[in-house]
């Protein structure tokens, strides 16, 4: 595991069956929801490039939301150029603040693939949730049903496939799903 614990939101970690080692790279931007990590592992002899990420989230003002937005537009960039330049099998994996409808999407998709879309049934929702029983939660005193967006993401490089993808049950703690997948390497003519 590499955990890099903060207060609230802002901690990021990555736990795996798999041994870890952090690769030095870094993902440009001062205002992700804490420091993105770069890592790889190595799964049955086979070099992957793990990428876990949370984009910032569109709340506040209109001239924050502004703001925001042209921010995330700039993380789903940054990430899309990080995959695009980098060889090898690569997954990115994150709460990125944006449903497929959003125009940070197709960022991601030039360079990525979106398990869900691939190997994924349903509707994929991740977000937002609360307690079990709940049919409804409220965001900026706003009540909107649980569970009715998809923000949470597992993208993969060209060089992997996905076999499956699901939502994950709610862990009780947080207000997001989990999104998992179980991916298999390419075959060299296939990529």
């Amino acid at each position: 595991q590499i955990l890099a614990a903060r207060d609230g939101v802002e901690g990021m970690g990555m736990i795996s069956r798999f041994p870890l080692h952090e690769t030095g790279e870094r993902l440009d931007g001062d205002s992700w929801v804490g420091a993105p990590q770069v890592l790889e592992a190595d799964i049955y002899g086979l070099s992957v490039t793990l990428v876990n990420a949370h984009a910032i989230p569109v709340l506040g003002d209109t001239d924050s939301m502004t703001w925001a937005v042209g921010e995330r537009e700039r993380q789903a960039a940054t990430i899309a150029a990080f995959a695009a330049a980098h060889r090898g099998p690569l997954l990115v994996a994150g709460d990125m603040n944006a449903t497929p409808f959003h125009q940070t999407y197709p960022l991601f998709t030039r360079s990525l693939v979106d398990a869900w879309n691939s190997a994924g049934d349903g509707m994929g929702f991740t977000w937002p949730g609360g307690d079990r029983g709940q049919s409804s939660v409220e965001i900026g005193g706003i009540p909107l049903p649980a569970w009715l967006f998809r923000i949470d993401y597992l993208f993969h490089s060209r060089d992997l496939t996905a076999i499956n993808a699901t939502v994950g049950p709610w862990d009780g703690g947080s207000d997001h799903r989990p999104v998992i997948a179980t991916f298999a390497p390419k075959p060299d003519n296939d990529r």
